[in-house]
């Protein structure tokens, strides 16, 4: 089964490190252009609905992701790898 390609974050201020991501109902995915740790998964259940609700929001603006994940969101990710 082929992977889906992920969405290439738009970047509008063209210094976010954030390369793409990907989301349904439940989760949101970010890949980082660099980082020890480039992908990372979030959930309702953790950082929180209303986080995840954000990320994806500004995710689709393309505009805030990065300055959200970095200090809103912090360590509370599901997975990273």
């Amino acid at each position: 089964m082929e992977q889906p390609e992920m969405t290439p974050y738009r970047n509008a201020s063209g210094r976010s490190n954030v390369a793409q991501y990907e989301f349904t109902d439940d989760w949101f995915q970010v890949v980082f252009k660099n980082g020890a740790y480039r992908h990372y998964l979030y959930d309702h259940n953790r950082p929180g609905r209303a986080a995840v609700e954000k990320m994806k929001q500004l995710a689709t603006r393309g505009s805030g992701l990065n300055a959200c994940i970095t200090t809103v969101v912090g360590s509370k990710y599901v997975r990273r790898w």
